[in-house]
């Protein structure tokens, strides 16, 4: 029976101080923002309990000890869960956490009904984190959310019960010991494109490798062409003579004919260390595995090389030819498998990576494109090509990127000449933004061209501006972006591109001053040495050493100019701020923030303030 909520429960300020012993069902006020701490603790009678769209916080041990509790109804909005919130709510048989939600060390700690979970999208370690805060022991079903996109090493680890798994549509990567520490038998169930779970083994589609296999004895596919460290057995363990070796399922292993398998997981060398002494009956079994993976290893690469000598002088006498007879001037490399092509067109350039044992079946298809080059927009050709299914180089182009659907920047090679980003890729940025980030410096950079409006390409683009400092410029459907003078993020100024500036106006809403930009992120050494002076632990200014820099306007939200922010600016004899000289005052200043700098007084709205 449902209870009115003023009977059972003690309400102040919009939050939940304590409930009734006898509460049965309760259903929140709509206008509760928390739940206090042990506000419900050993109500030993309370079965459901709803909790309000507005509740953004739980607190520690708010429902602990609630041992008939069955059921809990937790808002899209919460934002935080407590410690030990749910603890020895033995009952409770199935909880669903909000995307976003941060959830505290042992929040379901001793749920020992608790065998359902959904694990949503949330910036702690994925699973790896939960194991603090369920007792993995007892779960038995595991829903991944939507939003999730990489399952990390050991997520699976110490999930004893566990039976089902079901995967979110957006898991676009596995680590190869995700599942290291989980023996038993599972079954997968899949929303994601990006892999399969077939006859007891869990492989990605593209790549087509061998993740994780859950039965006895494996047959391995024609079409897989690479094997998972953790595929058959635990590496981890088998290396280590301190630990129990395990095996799950795997006791045999054998391929079918067709496989291309050419190499042995790497981790898999090592255990030849071990094998020279006495062995149990599953490090024997460990030991006839990688025998018979090795002896396909062996076999394949013995075709792969009669095929790569046969296939590569093959590829180039067709391919020189057509690039001859198109008179377009192409840059040409080869690998042992591959013959790459980089063209540069009107805008940007592409580059293509011809396999040498199909470089025939490109012929056509490549004689068109080159016929392209000098009349068509990049943006058509680089469509032409993804239509034809000739490969265009991202992140691993040698001088002209094509970055498309599930692309990223963040591994470009520091000799990349041009990057074409296209409508698909832009399209994903706005669920991905950290697809156009890049990390590191990019000095040959002259060109991107964005299959998107200014407007839009403009936030994308911004961080390009500090790794390649010879771009100039961003070319969009709808025109040019020029290199701006300032950088800045979330209300902050960090970093002045134009060393050359005469004169400054900073906008109202600009709030800092702060050369730190990667604050946030102190292991990227190139950049930390980019913004930092000569020695170690000294903060390079915005503005330091714009020698031409001559007036600068302040906006009245300014509340604080870092170290050195002016320093060695010459030629600044004019700095005004827009707000009084008592807020002038108020405002922080760093060390060293105007030395060497031209003027004596600051003029503020209602006079002159001294320094």
């Amino acid at each position: 029976m449902e209870i009115n909520s003023e009977d059972v429960l003690k309400i102040e300020n919009n939050e939940v101080v304590s409930c009734d012993k006898s509460a049965v069902n309760v259903v929140f006020p709509e206008d509760i923002a928390r739940v206090r701490r042990q506000a419900f603790l050993e109500c030993d009678k309370l079965e459901s309990i709803t909790i309000n769209t507005a509740c953004k916080s739980i607190g520690e041990l708010a429902f602990s000890l609630c041992t008939a509790l069955k059921s809990v109804e937790l808002p899209e909005g919460l934002e935080q869960i407590g410690a030990q919130a749910f603890k020895n709510c033995t009952s409770l048989s199935s909880v669903k956490i909000p995307d976003g939600c941060k959830v505290k060390s042992r929040a379901f700690e001793r749920c020992k009904a608790l065998e359902s979970v959904v694990i949503p999208n949330i910036e702690n370690d994925l699973i790896a984190g939960y194991r603090e805060i369920f007792d993995t022991s007892y779960i038995k079903h595991i829903t991944i959310a939507e939003g999730v996109e990489k399952l990390p090493k050991r997520a699976f680890e110490g999930f004893y019960s566990l039976e089902t798994l079901e995967l979110g549509k957006d898991v676009a990567y596995i680590d190869d010991f995700a599942f290291c520490g989980l023996w038993r038998e599972i079954k997968i169930e899949l929303r994601t494109p990006h892999f399969a779970f077939e006859n007891g083994m869990l492989y990605n589609k593209k790549t087509k490798k061998l993740i994780r296999c859950f039965s006895k004895n494996i047959v391995v596919p024609s079409f897989i062409k690479s094997i998972g460290e953790d595929a058959f057995f635990d590496v981890e363990s088998v290396r280590s003579t301190a630990e129990q070796t395990f095996l799950p399922y795997v006791e045999s292993v054998s391929f079918e004919q067709g496989c291309t398998v050419n190499a042995l997981p790497k981790l898999w060398k090592e255990l030849c260390l071990y094998f020279h002494r006495k062995m149990d009956k599953n490090e024997m079994t460990i030991k006839k595995i990688v025998e018979t993976v090795n002896a396909q290893v062996v076999k394949q690469k013995l075709k792969d090389e009669k095929k790569s000598e046969v296939s590569k002088m093959g590829a180039k006498s067709v391919l020189e030819p057509v690039v001859a007879e198109s008179g377009v001037v192409c840059e040409k490399w080869e690998d042992k498998d591959n013959q790459y092509i980089g063209v540069k067109c009107n805008r940007g350039g592409i580059e293509l990576k011809l396999p040498n044992k199909s470089a025939v079946k490109r012929l056509e298809p490549l004689r068109e494109l080159l016929g392209m080059i000098k009349s068509k927009d990049v943006l058509e050709v680089v469509a032409f090509a993804q239509k034809n299914k000739l490969a265009l180089q991202g992140e691993k182009a040698e001088r002209y990127a094509v970055v498309g659907k599930g692309g990223r920047f963040s591994d470009l090679g520091r000799n990349v000449a041009s990057i074409v980003a296209t409508k698909e890729f832009v399209a994903e940025c706005d669920r991905k933004p950290g697809a156009f980030f890049v990390d590191g410096e990019l000095p040959i950079l002259n060109e991107i061209v964005i299959d998107a409006p200014k407007k839009a390409a403009s936030a994308l683009c911004n961080r390009f501006w500090f790794y390649a400092h010879n771009l100039k410029c961003v070319k969009c459907m709808d025109g040019e972006l020029s290199q701006p003078d300032l950088f800045f993020k979330e209300g902050v100024l960090r970093a002045c591109l134009n060393k050359d500036i005469e004169s400054v106006v900073l906008d109202e809403g600009v709030e800092r001053i702060c050369a730190d930009f990667f604050e946030d992120d102190s292991s990227n050494a190139i950049i930390r040495a980019i913004y930092r002076g000569p020695f170690e632990n000294e903060q390079k200014g915005v503005f330091e050493n714009c020698f031409n820099l001559k007036s600068v306007k302040l906006p009245q939200s300014l509340t604080e100019i870092d170290d050195r922010t002016f320093f060695g600016c010459h030629n600044l004899s004019n700095l005004e701020f827009a707000g009084t000289v008592a807020q002038w005052r108020a405002v922080e200043k760093g060390e060293d923030w105007h030395k060497w700098c031209n003027f004596a007084v600051v003029h503020c709205a209602d006079g002159d303030a001294e320094l």
